[in-house]
């Protein structure tokens, strides 16, 4: 028999870990989470998750970290990082994965940026491994009352379970989720224990998640959709995790394929980019990978692409790809995770606009013709517990197919940013968060267009960059997801320039005189004019590394415009001196 999650948290359970233990006492030999990282294949049954969180939860206590304070975990991927994670939370701190430097960045940069968000929030503990502890300390990071933590193998407790447990108030913040916006310094989404169950089993329901559920998951643990659909959603309804590295995948995205053949994964997230990196570069292998068991794969964290199903369901077809399997999830930090979730029993609902009046006009209207034709995908309706308002300039509502702001109302909305009364106040206006998203609805479902932030007004018409940036990843020779594109105000027209930047796949964004560079500009130009019917002003080709990125691996838009700005400042400044 299947088991199926209840409507609501069980009585009595009113906290997260009170689920933990729960499952520890009816199925403590389960597995909780299976590692497929590069360094382990460790096996985490349910008991041994809870011994372990008790473990760490006591070195806190040694180490003298004061309840109630945030903790900070930098620590890669993998069961030291959730097991010191859950030993905060059960120590009655505040709980948040940061992520750590790649072998990419330069370590002393990276922790100089984290200074300021590191001081505003004044941790009551850091947990890193030592090679970034002596770095934090070198950049000056461990300052006040925060103490440093080392992590290691704790001192295990003979009986986790016989640890006395006093569940947390319901409306107690155990966690602080780190927005990776595209713009400023990382916001703390503070979420209390209530948020989360009330988003698990209202979430739960809407993909009709079960207790025999096996997540397979490469996302990072530090943002929302790592950490709620696919570790502490698994944790409450107690689910299988099967953990990847997001590294790892990312140079060899054919391991989540096979990894889900060999756990007999049944649900899966993945940002929209992801259904096009395993199209363009895995190749089916049935003998050692099989999709059959998969119920969903939901399409979440940008915006979706009914053509980038197409194509990985073209591809992927042999390996036993189920016609229902693809989905689509609109959500946010700020409300816990899901907003809306299409239904599981069927594809998601795509519909035919008129590209001009949806851009121009901000309306709903069947294309004029084959040329004006944009092809949308649903986000779906909302889950349970959850309103969509779509609003107008002055904030008004507007009806249904007219072109507006999201905005949310939810029993899992967050209280604020933690310590940003004033980033609070703009965003939370009564009980409806401002999402800074421009949709409408359709017979009751959310169509997501972009930011509001995103959006480049060249001569009167609206772009959304996304939608350039869709655009450029299709250019032979350029590389896909490492381009950019946005406004920059031109005075002497009185309007924006469009601008693209763009990473080459070798060194054809080193010398703009070669004809291979030529080429590839009027490349970039053509296809953003044959597609959106506007030329980019300027065409940047530049080599790999050049594009900033937030830890999320979203393109830093903002960044890359001022980067953009900055390096024609002094182009032109050594023009003028010479």
């Amino acid at each position: 028999m299947v088991a199926t999650v209840p409507p609501a948290p069980p009585a009595g359970q009113t906290d997260i870990l009170s689920h933990l233990l729960g499952h520890v006492r009816q199925t403590p030999e389960k597995t909780f989470v299976q590692a497929e990282l590069p360094d382990s294949r460790d096996r985490i049954t349910y008991a041994r998750a809870w011994r372990d969180l008790n473990s760490y939860k006591a070195e806190y206590v040694r180490q003298g970290v004061r309840p109630g304070g945030v903790v900070l975990i930098f620590l890669p991927q993998g069961w030291t990082a959730i097991a010191h994670y859950l030993g905060a939370i059960a120590h009655g701190c505040i709980a948040s994965f940061m992520p750590c430097p790649s072998a990419k960045q330069d370590a002393d940069k990276y922790w100089t940026a984290h200074q300021k968000l590191i001081e505003r929030i004044e941790p009551a503990a850091l947990v890193t491994n030592d090679a970034h502890a002596e770095q934090m300390r070198r950049n000056g990071l461990v300052q006040g009352q925060t103490v440093l933590m080392h992590a290691r193998a704790p001192d295990l407790l003979p009986d986790g379970e016989s640890v006395a447990w006093t569940p947390a108030a319901s409306d107690a913040t155990p966690i602080l989720q780190h927005s990776s916006g595209t713009t400023g310094l990382k916001k703390g989404v503070m979420l209390s224990h209530r948020a989360i169950l009330d988003q698990t089993f209202s979430y739960a329901r809407s993909i009709d998640a079960r207790a025999d559920d096996v997540v397979v998951s490469w996302l990072p643990l530090y943002h929302d959709m790592g950490l709620v659909a696919c570790l502490l959603m698994p944790m409450i309804v107690g689910q299988t995790i099967v953990l990847m590295d997001p590294f790892h995948w990312v140079s060899r995205p054919g391991t989540l394929f096979e990894a889900i053949a060999r756990h007999r994964g049944t649900l899966c997230w993945l940002p929209n980019f992801a259904f096009d990196h395993l199209a363009r570069i895995v190749e089916p292998k049935p003998e050692t990978m099989s999709l059959a068991t998969i119920r969903a794969f939901v399409n979440c964290s940008e915006p979706c692409h009914a053509a980038s199903f197409r194509r990985f369901a073209e591809k992927f077809a042999p390996l036993g790809l189920a016609d229902t399997a693809l989905q689509v999830c609109y959500a946010m930090a700020e409300t816990t995770y899901a907003i809306t979730q299409t239904s599981v029993a069927a594809k998601p609902r795509t519909i035919h606009v008129d590209r001009v009046l949806l851009h121009e006009q901000g309306r709903v209207a069947p294309p004029a013709s084959p040329e004006t034709d944009q092809e949308l995908i649903s986000t779906g309706p909302p889950i349970a517990g959850t309103d969509i308002i779509v609003l107008d300039a002055d904030r008004q509502p507007v009806a249904d197919g007219i072109v507006g702001e999201v905005n949310v109302r939810s029993s899992c909305l967050f209280p604020g940013y933690y310590k940003l009364p004033e980033e609070t106040a703009a965003r939370l206006h009564g009980d409806l968060y401002a999402t800074r998203d421009r949709g409408f609805i359709s017979d009751g479902e959310l169509f997501v267009l972009g930011r509001l932030d995103d959006l480049i007004i060249v001569a009167g018409r609206n772009f959304h960059a996304t939608e350039i940036e869709t655009v450029l990843n299709r250019v032979d020779g350029l590389k896909p997801g490492r381009n950019v594109a946005f406004g920059v105000a031109n005075t002497e027209r009185g309007t924006s320039d469009l601008i693209v930047v763009a990473e080459t796949f070798d060194d054809a964004g080193a010398d703009a005189s070669t004809p291979l560079h030529k080429s590839l500009r009027h490349q970039v130009r053509e296809q953003v004019f044959q597609s959106l019917s506007i030329y980019p002003s300027e065409v940047r080709l530049v080599t790999q590394g050049w594009l900033l990125k937030t830890t999320s691996g979203k393109i830093e838009r903002n960044g890359n415009a001022a980067k953009f700005t900055r390096e024609k400042l002094d182009i032109a400044s050594r023009r003028a001196s010479a």
